[in-house]
């Protein structure tokens, strides 16, 4: 069970490190666009989220990167934009099983006003 968990986990954190490389060379490629500082937050985030069991995962309902690729990354890269919109890991709101349960385990706690 351990295995394939981690399995899964390695995928995911390595799907999340190549969208960050796609953000840095969208970032080399348009320096002054603000929205690739975002997304690069995001997904150091989501890398730490992997890595570590001791990081605060409340920040997770409020990742937009789908969001942020439609309206700003579609129109200048197209690669990049496909990359980030068609991974359910990355793309706003759609995560991948373990990442959804923990989405609604810190729904579930808001609402107890446990955090």
């Amino acid at each position: 069970m351990c295995i394939g968990r981690g399995i899964v986990t390695m995928k995911r954190i390595e799907l999340f490190k190549v969208a960050l490389e796609h953000c840095e060379n969208l970032s080399q490629k348009f320096p002054d666009l603000e929205v690739t500082s975002s997304i690069r937050k995001q997904l150091k985030y989501l890398i730490s989220c992997e890595n570590t069991g001791d990081i605060d995962k409340s920040k997770l309902e409020s990742i937009i990167i789908g969001v942020q690729t439609a309206r700003e990354i579609e129109p200048l890269d197209q690669k990049t934009s496909e990359f980030l919109e068609e991974n359910p890991d990355v793309s706003n709101g759609q995560y991948s099983e373990g990442l959804k349960r923990m989405k609604e385990i810190l729904t579930i706690q808001k609402e107890k006003g446990e955090i």
